[in-house]
This record gives C-alpha cells, sequence and structure tokens, in this order.
C-alpha cells in the first residue's frame, strides 16, 4: 500500500475503495533532504501528504530568522488548516527534513472526495479540531503557565 494511504485522513476507509476514489487525482513528487518543498505566503492550492520521510514547517522573519515549527513524519498531512482559509497562504515554508516523497490532491478535488465520504469529512473535521485544541493549550501554556505549572501538566500528561 501507499504510504499516504495510511494518512489518517483515510481512516476507516478502504483501501480499494480509496484507490477508486483517488484514481489519476493524486501527484507524487521526491525531495531529497533541506529541499524546499513550498515558501511561506505560496498559495496553498493542494493538500500536501506526507508518503514517505518527514519535512519541516519553518517561519521566518524579515530579518531571515527562522523558528522550527513543527516537524511532520510520514503519513500526515500537511497544514491541512490552510487549504481552506480565505486568504489561502502558506504561514511557514515546507521543507523536506530528510528524503521524502509527497502526494498532492487539489482543493477541489479533496472538496468532492469529502462531500461523497462522510468517514473523510469526518476525519478532516477530527483533524482540525484536535490542531485547534493543541494550538489553544499551546497558547494558554506560553500565556498565562508558570513554570510550575508546566513541569505539573506535563508529569500528568505522562
Amino acid at each position: 500500500m501507499s504510504g499516504w494511504l495510511q494518512c489518517p485522513l483515510f481512516k476507516g476507509i478502504p483501501e480499494e475503495h480509496l484507490r477508486n476514489m483517488l484514481e489519476g487525482q493524486v501527484t507524487l513528487k521526491c525531495y531529497k533532504t533541506g529541499e524546499v518543498i513550498a515558501l511561506q505566503g505560496s498559495r496553498y492550492e493542494k493538500l500536501f501528504i506526507v508518503s514517505e520521510g518527514s519535512v519541516k514547517g519553518e517561519m521566518s522573519d524579515a530579518l531571515g530568522r527562522s523558528t522550527l515549527i513543527e516537524e511532520i513524519q510520514a503519513p500526515r498531512a500537511v497544514a491541512t488548516a490552510f487549504l481552506y482559509t480565505t486568504e489561502n497562504r502558506l504561514p511557514v515554508s515546507i521543507l523536506a527534513a530528510e528524503s521524502c516523497e509527497i502526494a498532492a490532491l487539489s482543493r477541489s478535488t479533496f472538496t468532492r472526495l469529502m462531500q461523497r465520504d462522510e468517514r473523510l469529512l469526518t476525519n478532516y473535521l477530527n483533524s482540525m479540531a484536535d490542531r485547534s485544541r493543541f494550538l489553544s493549550e499551546k497558547l494558554r501554556l506560553q500565556r498565562f503557565g508558570t513554570i510550575r505549572s508546566k513541569l505539573a501538566r506535563y508529569l500528568l500528561e505522562m
């Protein structure tokens, strides 16, 4: 089975059904370590799914300083929330953290697929909700957490 078919967005959808739904709709491209996949500020019109390897999201400022935001291992989708924003521009640059393969699926195709398969729509909405919760918690800890409360929360989660 292709690595990208294991992506959590496709959880619960039989492989044969997935292959039929996606036949001729996905493009695959390989990248070498350090290669740029997409630049910060560029339009995000295709959903990227890391099929093999890993990618990283880096945010940079006008002075050229960059910060690692996240590393994404296969098989996961990249920047799913930004595919449907009104101004769908990436807030980060996406780079190959190691040699990787990316499966790309157009926004219009992904939308049609979600309309046809409720499992895909539910998986996508769960992904967005989980991400929102994670970011809210991260912001809360950064803004309101003391070192003691951060350590206690970390230990409780372990």
